[in-house]
Order: C-alpha cells, then sequence, then structure tokens
C-alpha cells in the first residue's frame, strides 16, 4: 500500500467515526420506540444489523490506531523520536479525531505548514511499515 492508500484509509475512520454516532442514536431511537408500543422484538433484526456495522467501523479505528502506532520515522538512518511522536499525533489527531491543521500545529508545536510537511512523510512512513509486514 502507497502513502495515498495510506491516507484513503486513514480517512475512512472519520466518516466511520460519524456513521458509528449516527448509528449509536439511531439505536436509542429505536429502544424508545420499542419501549412505546412494548414489542421488543420488532427491531431486533435492525438493532442487529446496526451493532454489526458499529462493530465493524470500531475495528477500523483499531487498525487505523495500529498503523500510526508502527510509525518509526528516521532521520540520517537512526530513529528520531521526537518526528516520530509529532508524526504519530498528526495522524492520531487528523484521521482519529478530525481535527484541522492549525489546532494539530499549535498541539506539536509547529508551523502549519511544517505539520503539513510531517503529515507526508508520516503517510510514507506508515506505507513503508505496510510493505514491510507484507514481506514478513
Amino acid at each position: 500500500m502507497d502513502s495515498q492508500g495510506i491516507k484513503i484509509k486513514l480517512q475512512s475512520v472519520i466518516v466511520a467515526e460519524q456513521d458509528v454516532l449516527r448509528l449509536q442514536s439511531q439505536l436509542e431511537h429505536l429502544q424508545h420506540l420499542e419501549q412505546a408500543i412494548n414489542e421488543p422484538q420488532s427491531y431486533s433484526d435492525l438493532k442487529a444489523e446496526q451493532l454489526a456495522k458499529i462493530n465493524k467501523h470500531k475495528q477500523l479505528y483499531r487498525a487505523a490506531q495500529r498503523i500510526i502506532d508502527s510509525l518509526l520515522i528516521s532521520k540520517h538512518g537512526q530513529h528520531d523520536p521526537e518526528k516520530t511522536r509529532a508524526c504519530k499525533t498528526i495522524l492520531a489527531e487528523r484521521y482519529l479525531h478530525g481535527k484541522g491543521w492549525s489546532e494539530i500545529a499549535r498541539l506539536i508545536n509547529y508551523s502549519e505548514r511544517q505539520a503539513q510537511r510531517l503529515h507526508g512523510a508520516a503517510l510514507e512512513a506508515a506505507a513503508r511499515a505496510a510493505q514491510r509486514k507484507k514481506k514478513i
């Protein structure tokens, strides 16, 4: 998987997170309807379908977290813990928490432009990590 593939996979987490919130709201609504009409079986299939979707989205979130956790950024052939930490923060805040560049830059104490550059480096590092895992 290349860096663009990693980016697409991580972007899908934000969509999934929004979908989980919507599905949870719908489940609560269904539970209220069931209580109002005293027929708990009437929506069981729909509830099961929504719970399955929520679980699928949670798996996607965990997969994205594993991608982020696997990052190791090197500089001149040596592990760079400061840059690694910044890159992990960028990916987590951007794709797991949906934050914008100005907020991310403030969190890592970099300029927005530098944060965007590191974002590219982080995606490339994640793609390299994914390639290494495939070879194992």
